[in-house]
């Protein structure tokens, strides 16, 4: 029964997405992160239902008359330099076939991020987009949030089986970039029942991202926090809510999860905190040894780890997003990575300060609430496995995008103040020479 609905409400989107092409992006963003199909049993959880929004979004942008524009923003030129070198880099790839299956992630998150400078060009898009990324993951964070309180926090929140964010840990990073978009709607929603809904989004994530029991979320829930706490122009409610999760992290979770947490400042004595460390030397041996890069899957590859991994020594995943690009696209890929959410950041930065100045807050909290995201991939990231995460590309779509609105609502400003044209036929009068000689004199001797 649940396979069904989700596939009706699925087929039932489709026809809007050929009328409004936008709504594919929304529709695309909701397949990505709630993934509905996930939660039901049957045929829904084999059927290729993202494949067939995509598919439509496209097929849409192309023909349809939805407003759409070219993404003509200097964010642009990482995107496509990154897109091609890791494309160039699955070509040459030491197993094709292993490299094929992760770069066709890639490329479809890529894809994704891509349209949404296309499609969404106006602020109640923009905001519409907000609300569907907010909702799918708002759903884990009630759901997370509600299983820790229900067990004590002796469990770990997990995500659904199957799914990018399946494991606690990439979960933990995917809830904490989006509190501050919780935070976003929590000021700008446009009922008063949804921002209210948001505040408690943000509460709810904090909690299950402790419930998580990750040690970098939490790092990275800290860290984020205080960013919020500081660059917010409402900072009273985010410390009452701050004052709130440290009350119920210290009385309410159980002296296991203390004790996992502690072993932050013990890394050397934590097998898995020493894995990661060889992990990341691998991926520098890598590096060296293959400048150019040596294609996705570089750590699953076990022809590549018998002849650089030191003998003894258990091959594992990257653990950083990091040293997975530079593993597997060598020194000018991870130089491109940092490149393009660099780009991405100072993008968000330009947008703020020119909508702060002309007074469209919504723009500038956006921005400020999307750096605070990118902020939260850099330290999360550094401990996860995740460079190929939808979220993160979309953010980098949404620089762009969120830049080309600004500029499109100062634009049709300043044509509003400026004088109307002449009508047709008519000139509007010159002055004359008598009229020049009048107005023009000599100044005094």
């Amino acid at each position: 029964m649940g396979s069904l609905f989700v596939a009706l409400v699925v087929m039932a989107v489709v026809p809007l997405i050929f009328k409004r092409a936008f709504i594919g992006v929304l529709a695309w963003s909701w397949l990505s992160y709630m993934y509905p199909h996930r939660l039901v049993y049957g045929f829904a959880t084999r059927f290729p239902f993202l494949d067939v929004v995509a598919g439509s979004t496209i097929l849409s942008a192309l023909f349809s008359r939805d407003q759409k524009r070219a993404p003509l923003h200097p964010v642009m030129v990482p995107f496509v330099l990154y897109a091609l070198w890791v494309s160039i880099t699955t070509l040459f790839a030491q197993d094709t076939v292993l490299a094929v299956e992760k770069f066709s992630t890639v490329m479809k998150a890529m894809l994704l991020g891509l349209f949404v400078p296309i499609l969404i060009t106006t602020r109640h898009r923009m905001i519409a987009l907000m609300m569907a990324i907010g909702g799918s993951f708002g759903f884990y964070a009630v759901k997370g949030g509600a299983f820790t309180l229900a067990t004590g926090g002796q469990f770990n929140v997990m995500g659904p089986i199957g799914t990018f964010i399946q494991d606690r840990n990439d979960l933990a990073l995917a809830l904490v970039m989006c509190i501050p978009l919780f935070r976003f709607l929590n000021l700008h929603a446009p009922h008063r029942l949804l921002r209210l809904g948001s505040a408690g989004l943000i509460l709810g994530a904090a909690v299950s991202v402790i419930g998580s029991q990750s040690r970098g979320g939490l790092i990275a829930l800290v860290l984020v926090g205080l960013w919020l706490i500081l660059t917010s122009r409402h900072r009273f409610g985010l410390l009452v809510a701050a004052g709130i999760i440290a009350t119920f992290t210290v009385t309410f979770m159980p002296t296991s999860w203390r004790e996992r947490m502690q072993t932050v400042e013990s890394y050397n004595e934590d097998g898995s905190a020493m894995g990661r460390l060889q992990m990341w030397r691998y991926g520098i041996v890598l590096a060296d040894n293959h400048p150019l890069g040596i294609g996705f899957r570089a750590y699953k590859n076990r022809a590549v780890s018998a002849a650089y991994l030191p003998p003894g020594i258990k091959l594992r995943a990257s653990h950083s997003i990091y040293f997975e690009v530079l593993g597997e696209h060598g020194y000018v890929g991870l130089f491109l990575f940092l490149f393009l959410y660099a780009a991405a950041f100072f993008s968000f930065w330009e947008t703020r300060r020119i909508a702060h100045r002309n007074g469209l807050d919504w723009a500038a909290d956006l921005a400020s609430m999307m750096q605070a995201s990118i902020v939260a991939y850099a330290i999360g990231g550094a401990f996860l496995e995740v460079a190929s995460f939808d979220l993160s590309f979309q953010i980098v779509g949404i620089s762009m995008a969120l830049g080309m609105i600004v500029k499109d609502i100062l634009q049709q400003r300043e044509a509003a103040t400026a004088p109307p044209p002449a009508p047709y036929g008519i000139h509007r009068p010159q002055p004359t020479a008598g009229r020049l000689a009048a107005n023009h004199r000599e100044p005094a001797a």
